[in-house]
Parts: C-alpha cells; structure tokens; sequence
C-alpha cells in the first residue's frame, strides 16, 4: 500500500492536531496558489502551501481535509499518490468533527486518503461504526477480517458475527458458539466508562467461556462465575477472583498480594472498588491503601 505523501511533516502533526478540535479550516486559493489552513488552539493559525496545486480547477471536498484539481487528489498538502481526482468521491456523511473516513475513485477505496488493498470500489459500502463491507471481504477500520460476507451481521458499532465466530472491533473472539453468544448486560454501547459497561468492553459468554471485550477469561469454571457489572472487568469463580483473566491474589509478575480472601462475600462495584469480608482489596496491590 502507498501511504499518503505529505509534503511538510509539520502539516501531517497540525492537521491531527487541529482537526482533532474540528478547527479544520480547509483550502484558499490566493495569488494563483492554493493553501492548506488550519487552526488550533495548540498551534495557532497555520497555512501551507499546497505546492503543485492548479488554483484555476481546484475545489474543496465536503471533508475539508481534502481537496481535488484536473491532475491530483489532495489530503491537506500532500498529493493522494494513487486517487483519480476525475472520480475521487467522499463516501459517507461527516462525523462529529467534520470529516469523512472512507472515499473513493474508479480503482480503489481510501481510509483517511490511504489505499485499502483490494477493496472493490463498485461493491464497498460503510455499515456503523468502523465497519465495512464489498462483495468478497468485511473491514474494521480498514483491514479485512472475515470473507463470510453473506452472513455477517453488526450487533452494534463495535461487535459483529457471522456463522464462524464473533468479533470485537474486527477482531475474532473465537468462541465455541455463535449461536449461544449473549451479553451479560445488554445495552452497554450508550453507557460511560465506570458507570456501566462502555460498548467495547462488555462481558459476553458463549455456553463455554466468559469474555470481557475481547479477552477469553481463564476460568473452567462456567457454572460458578459470576461478574461484576462496571467494575471494568472484574469476576469471580468457585476458585478466586480475576481482574480481567488475571487472579487477583496474584500481581502481573506472580508475586502474592493476598495472602486471604474470602470468595463467599468479595464483591466489586464500579471502577475497581473491591472488597470480602477483610476489608477493601487493591487489585493491584493487595489490601494496602496505596501502591508502593
């Protein structure tokens, strides 16, 4: 794939930046020359010469990022190497911050004026979210992840499944069976980090293991486990308890952190908050207040 040439390094840094506060304010043309503005609270107003750039035939797109004119396709100023500006096209509606992932010409669709190899331009469409779909291949952000096409179906914005498995963000859970996957807590997409469950990490189960996100959870124990909803990955089993998949009697290193715990009263509330019938527990640290 031919990644996008920009011309400045310093416009590829200004644009992420600027456009990351929707202060994107796109191209002019002055003098017979076309210029590339942005503004930011970081960096102020910058402008930079798109240099090649024909002012006489040159027109902003509806993602103000990008722009075209008789002879090249333009990402700021940098020229989109491999696009035919004849049939350039954005694909889909603007974001929240005023931009367009996906567009297209003749022979290629584009992430963020980037080549997607061997998407089909006549078949590609976006579906929610990151998601997409052409004839032979679905994509998350791009990248291809199953050529199940005719049975893929989204359960939301970050979560889809096909006959073969289930995936998170295009990524295969590899579950034991896609017709037995189910939520824990449904409806997690719309609610905030630490209040509930935010929309890709959510707890899930398929009749043989526990996932939280895309995590398969170590326990065998499937009849005994019980989860903690918001408590950001957090379950229990006949055995111990896990922070997500790791026995928190343990740290990440194997050193012991509890030498006690009493699985009958440990609970979890939201954001990591712990306790049995000893008192608070640290997941990082054991019963200590704070972590050295």
């Amino acid at each position: 794939m031919k990644l996008l040439r920009i011309l400045i390094p310093l416009v590829a840094m200004t644009v992420v930046l600027a456009s990351c506060l929707n202060l994107v304010e796109g191209y002019k043309t002055k003098n017979g020359k076309v210029y590339f503005h942005t503004l930011s609270s970081l960096t102020g107003t910058s402008s930079f010469e798109v240099e090649g750039a024909d002012a006489a035939s040159f027109k902003q797109l509806s993602d103000p990022r990008f722009g075209r004119d008789n002879n090249h396709v333009y990402m700021a100023a940098g020229i989109i190497t491999d696009a035919d500006p004849a049939s350039f096209q954005m694909m889909n509606e603007l974001n929240v911050f005023g931009m367009s992932r996906y567009a297209r010409d003749k022979h290629h669709v584009f992430l963020e004026g980037n080549v997607i190899p061997g998407a089909d331009p006549a078949t590609f469409k976006r579906l929610k979210g990151y998601y997409a779909i052409d004839q032979e291949r679905a994509y998350y952000d791009g990248q291809p992840f199953t050529t199940n096409t005719t049975t893929l179906s989204l359960i939301d914005e970050y979560y889809a499944r096909d006959t073969s498995d289930i995936y998170l963000m295009g990524t295969a859970l590899n579950v034991c069976s896609t017709k037995n996957f189910e939520f824990i807590f449904p409806g997690g997409k719309s609610e905030a980090i630490g209040i509930d469950e935010p929309g890709s990490d959510r707890w899930g189960r398929d009749g043989c293991h526990y996932f939280y996100g895309s995590q398969k959870m170590p326990s065998d124990d499937y009849d005994n486990i019980t989860v903690f909803k918001g408590s950001m990955g957090i379950m229990k089993d006949s055995r111990t308890a896990y922070m997500r998949g790791r026995d928190i009697r343990f740290d990440v290193n194997g050193e012991k952190l509890l030498d006690t715990l009493d699985l009958a009263t440990f609970t979890a509330n939201r954001m990591l908050n712990c306790s049995d019938k000893f008192g608070p527990i640290n997941v990082f640290c054991g019963r200590k207040e704070e972590c050295d």
